[in-house]
C-alpha cells in the first residue's frame, strides 16, 4: 500500500485554487448587491479574508475607471494584507479599505465585511435614529445598530478602528450621513445581513 503524501505544490495550487473561488465569490456578492438596489450609486465594496492568513481580498478601484459594480468579476478583486498594504491585483484597492481591515483585525469571527450605501439605512443615520431590530430577521441586528457620529470617508487606519470600536461584537453599523457597514463569517452571510439590515 502506498502512501500519497501532500506536497508543497500541491497545497499551494490548492490553496490557489481555494482564493479563486473566493474571487468569484466576493465578484458575485458584488454584483446581488448592486442588482438589489443597495448601493444605489453603485459605489461599496466587501472582503473576504483569505482562510489561514493575514490577507484579505477586497474590490479594486474599478470607479476611477469608470465602470459599476454591476460588472464586477474576479480580475477587479485585489488583495491587501491586514495593515492595508496593497500585494495583488491590476488596480489600486479601495481607499476605504481600512473600514473593512481594522474590524477583522479585531474580530477573527468577521471574515466579510460589507460596506454600502442602502437608502433606508442611511437615512437613520442622517436622522441620527437607531435602527431597532423588528422581527426575526432583526433579531441579529439586537439589541440595536449603533451610529458611528462621523461622516467622512474610512480612509485611515485611525478611522477604522473608530468603526471597530463602535461596532463592538456587533454585526452592523450605520456611519452618520455614509452608508453602512456589515459583518459576517462568510461573504454570502454578510450579504444576506445588509440585505435584512435595509
Amino acid at each position: 500500500m502506498t502512501i500519497h503524501r501532500p506536497t508543497y505544490a500541491n497545497a499551494k495550487t490548492t490553496l490557489q485554487n481555494e482564493i479563486t473561488a473566493l474571487r468569484r465569490r466576493l465578484a458575485r456578492a458584488h454584483r446581488i448587491l448592486t442588482a438589489g438596489g443597495i448601493w444605489p450609486l453603485t459605489k461599496g465594496h466587501v472582503s473576504a479574508r483569505i482562510p489561514g492568513t493575514d490577507h484579505v481580498l477586497i474590490l479594486g478601484h474599478i470607479h476611477s475607471e469608470g465602470r459599476s459594480l454591476i460588472d464586477t468579476d474576479v480580475d477587479d478583486i485585489v488583495t491587501v494584507d491586514l495593515d492595508g498594504n496593497w500585494l495583488e491585483g491590476r488596480i489600486e484597492p479601495v481607499d476605504e479599505r481600512y473600514l473593512h481591515l481594522e474590524i477583522m483585525k479585531e474580530r477573527p469571527d468577521v471574515t466579510s465585511v460589507v460596506h454600502a450605501h442602502p437608502t433606508y439605512a442611511t437615512a437613520f443615520g442622517i436622522a441620527g435614529v437607531n435602527i431597532i431590530p423588528v422581527g426575526n430577521r432583526g433579531a441579529i441586528f439586537a439589541p440595536q445598530v449603533p451610529i458611528l457620529d462621523f461622516d467622512r470617508q474610512i480612509d485611515t487606519p485611525e478611522r477604522g478602528r473608530m468603526c471597530r470600536d463602535a461596532i463592538g461584537d456587533g454585526l452592523a453599523l450605520v456611519l452618520k450621513n455614509h452608508g453602512v457597514a456589515v459583518c459576517g463569517d462568510s461573504i454570502e452571510n454578510a450579504t444576506i445581513a445588509t440585505f435584512a439590515l435595509e
